[in-house]
C-alpha cells in the first residue's frame, strides 16, 4: 500500500493491509469490491465523462491532494469546468487516496464545506 501511497503514513497502511487480507485454507487473498471495475473516473471515456460532471445541479466542491496524479493531468481543468455548480476548490496534504492518507484534514475541509 504504501508503494502505491507514498504519502499514506505506515500506521494506516498497516491497519487497512490487515483489514484487506483474508485468511484462506491456502494462505492469503487480498480482499476487494467486484463492483470497481474502472480504475478511477478518469478511465472513463471523454464523452462519458463529460455527460456526468455537467449532469451535476446542486452545488459542490471539490477536495484534491495537493500530491494527487490526477492534478497534473493535461485535460483536468477542462473536466473541472464541466462542473457548472463548482462553488470552491479545495487542496489538502496527500495523494488519491485522502480518506485513507489524511482523513484528519479531510474531515476538517468537509466540516467548512458543510
Amino acid at each position: 500500500l504504501q508503494q502505491r501511497y507514498p504519502s499514506l503514513p505506515r500506521q494506516r497502511a498497516s491497519f487497512l493491509a490487515q483489514r484487506m487480507l483474508i485468511q484462506k485454507e491456502n494462505g492469503w487473498m487480498w480482499r476487494f469490491d467486484p463492483r470497481h471495475k474502472e480504475k478511477s473516473a478518469i478511465s472513463f471515456s471523454l464523452s462519458r465523462h463529460q455527460h456526468i460532471l455537467s449532469s451535476i445541479q446542486c452545488p459542490c466542491s471539490i477536495i484534491m491532494g495537493n500530491q494527487s496524479p490526477y492534478k497534473d493531468w493535461i485535460d483536468v481543468s477542462q473536466r473541472i469546468s464541466w462542473i457548472a455548480t463548482l462553488t470552491k476548490m479545495y487542496a489538502i496534504d496527500g495523494g488519491h487516496a485522502l480518506h485513507m492518507e489524511n482523513h484528519e484534514q479531510l474531515c476538517v475541509t468537509l466540516d467548512t464545506i458543510l
